[in-house]
């Protein structure tokens, strides 16, 4: 959610200061309804597709076929900016998953970031452990500079990396996860006269995720943070909860390093539809949207 802050900036400074130079802009993502309902703490949940960004070990095998698609609404319906997402995740067999996602955040015609990524899930042999690597692609592109005739304007750039996470089942109601971001932490410049270089930032993700009686699951997650000047401090706290009623209705709530968040989610047959909301004083409420499809 504070990526959008600093992509707005970035797209009025192409407007008012195209001498200005152009920096990608990546912070953490967190794609998918479920995951910033209950907090952003998400790390240890046995997910969708949506996982592929939260811990690559929680598209777990042995799961069918499912495609997720995702739409928000931020800061109260900021014009023109957007956040979505799509993914698909599927088992090769009872010990292997696959899967792919893409995401884009940006002001419409002016700056946008992309992040594609390619997933593997693998669980041990006689382990309660499943192991995840992704291989990500970061993009960023600003037509904006285009439109000005910028002739230091060095066009879309694309940059690799590589995330890790783990999932592990202590019990059959405790689950902990954890999963290490952008490894690689590859640097990126938009424009050629100019020497500030944005390094992307990365962080670590520790939680755990305890479902009490059948009745509720209680998530907490721990992250720290390569990119402080975005927040308050270098490790930030996350807590959730949700509950699912005769398994077709389910109740989510959270805090998100101090933001309250909330929100719901409804199976029909195979579908599943998620909303999501995120409250911020200073910034404005994020509302997102998401539907699941199981094969």
């Amino acid at each position: 959610m504070k990526t959008m802050l600093h992509t707005l900036a970035l797209a009025g400074a192409l407007v008012l200061l195209p001498t200005a130079a152009a920096l990608a802009d990546f912070a953490d993502a967190e794609v998918g309804a479920r995951g910033i309902s209950m907090g952003g703490a998400f790390v240890a949940v046995e997910g969708d597709p949506a996982s592929l960004f939260w811990n690559p070990a929680a598209i777990h095998p042995g799961r069918r076929v499912e495609v997720t698609g995702m739409r928000t609404r931020l800061f109260d319906g900021v014009e023109g900016l957007t956040e979505d997402f799509v993914g698909i995740t599927g088992a090769v067999n009872e010990d292997l998953a696959l899967g792919f996602g893409w995401t884009r955040s940006g002001l419409e015609d002016t700056y946008h970031e992309d992040v594609v990524t390619g997933a593997v899930a693998w669980r041990m042999p006689r382990l309660p452990l499943s192991i995840g690597a992704s291989v990500l692609f970061y993009g960023a592109d600003a037509p904006g500079y285009e439109e000005l005739n910028d002739p230091n304007y060095l066009g879309s750039q694309w940059e690799p990396s590589l995330s890790i996470g783990f999932l592990y089942e202590w019990t059959e109601n405790l689950h902990l996860g954890a999963s290490f971001e952008n490894l690689l932490k590859p640097e990126m410049t938009l424009l050629a006269n100019t020497s500030d270089v944005d390094q992307i930032g990365g962080q670590r993700r520790f939680g755990m995720a305890y479902l009490f009686e059948d009745l509720v699951r209680f998530t907490a997650e721990l992250r720290h943070h390569d990119f402080p000047e975005y927040y308050d401090s270098d490790w930030t706290l996350h807590g959730g909860a949700e509950s699912w009623f005769n398994e077709i209705l389910a109740l989510r709530v959270g805090i998100d390093d101090g933001d309250l968040t909330a929100g719901a989610g409804l199976i029909v047959k195979r579908v599943r539809f998620d909303g999501g909301l995120v409250t911020n004083e200073r910034l404005g409420n994020t509302f997102r949207a998401a539907i699941t499809l199981g094969y």
